[in-house]
């Protein structure tokens, strides 16, 4: 069922700024950052995690140590065409080493075999956390972590490429709950969409500066919920209704008809057309976790981290295409009730 539209003014600023300096195909945010944001794509951290597609694609993802010492890391990998199912494996990497893993073929650091065999229709997100055991100094003065990026390449020759996100060691306690944007346009004849979601949960502790991670997440099979809406570079609204994106159900949409889905069948507003589809942004609102227990020991200063990403990536399956991020976040900013915001 179709919801009543909102007005157009309260998000109109948020999305002007990148709406209009776009050039080439563009899909990003369009929103401004959080204020002192828990999660980067550009500096240092002790988690990273990234989106994988197989499906006539190939995915690679580097992971570097910036930390003057070694460094023991956990690669887990959820399978969205399995359930979500769990693959993980162990590595080491020494002091500014690299790494790069071709999802098609997993090597560790040392070029040994990992017993990871994906389908070759696989799809789904990794999550890269450094083993507490390496004794590093995480808190919001340090710049030891490990960074990264991926690579998606499509057989049509375009491909996707990013930072990884990053978790920031900086615990907020701050709400951040105004709508999300991210903006798209036809430029090279971009018709397809990647409107990307994955959320994980984890297990943390707060002391005094220090914020640390445990070294395995869980997938949050609940995912997220938001209310879509879609305009076009005039400001004409689709209404879409409320979606879910979590793995193991659907983490990838396409928009509309005017740009389906790069793979499967899933829109956000499925039936819908723009008055004018030569670009546009999509108002991703009143997100939702579902239910999770906030604190997960007997100290208050243990709890549990849902941490939600969403990207989209834009293509004109020839050739051209890009991808970035419209929302990094944990649960400071998204609502447990929407009625909240």
């Amino acid at each position: 069922m179709f919801k009543e539209m909102k007005p157009i003014k309260k998000i109109i600023i948020l999305s002007t700024l990148l709406i209009f300096i776009s050039f080439g195909i563009i899909g990003g945010c369009g929103s401004n950052p959080p204020p002192a944001a828990v999660f980067f794509t550009d500096i240092p951290s002790q988690q990273l995690s990234a989106y994988y597609d197989l499906r006539d694609r190939s995915s690679y993802i580097q992971v570097t140590n910036v930390a003057p010492k070694p460094v023991a890391i956990h690669v887990q990998i959820f399978q969205n065409d399995k359930n979500c199912d769990e693959l993980d494996f162990n590595d080491n990497l020494t002091p500014n080493d690299t790494v790069i893993y071709n999802l098609d073929d997993i090597k560790r650091n040392d070029g040994s075999e990992v017993p990871v065999n994906l389908n070759d229709d696989s799809n789904g997100y990794v999550v890269i956390t450094i083993d507490s055991d390496s004794q590093l100094t995480i808190d919001q003065f340090s710049r030891e972590g490990i960074i990264g990026n991926f690579r998606i390449i499509d057989s049509a020759g375009y491909e996707y490429r990013a930072n990884l996100a990053a978790q920031g060691f900086i615990p907020h306690e701050d709400t951040f709950q105004i709508p999300m944007i991210a903006n798209f346009n036809t430029a090279s004849g971009a018709n397809l969409a990647d409107v990307i979601g994955y959320t994980y949960v984890q297990n943390a502790r707060s002391e005094s500066s220090t914020f640390s991670l445990a070294d395995t997440v869980t997938n949050f099979d609940e995912g997220v919920d938001f209310d879509i809406f879609v305009y076009d570079m005039e400001e004409d609204p689709l209404s879409c209704d409320r979606l879910n994106f979590s793995c193991g159900s659907v983490m990838n949409y396409g928009i509309n008809e005017d740009y389906k889905a790069s793979r499967g069948d899933d829109l956000l507003c499925p039936g819908g057309s723009l008055a004018d589809p030569k670009g546009g942004f999509i108002s991703f609102e009143n997100g939702k976790f579902g239910t999770f227990d906030e604190f997960s020991g007997d100290d208050d200063d243990e709890f549990e981290v849902p941490t939600f990403v969403g990207l989209i990536g834009i293509n004109n399956g020839n050739g051209t295409g890009s991808i970035d991020y419209w929302f990094i976040a944990g649960d400071e900013f998204i609502a447990e009730d929407p009625n909240e915001l």
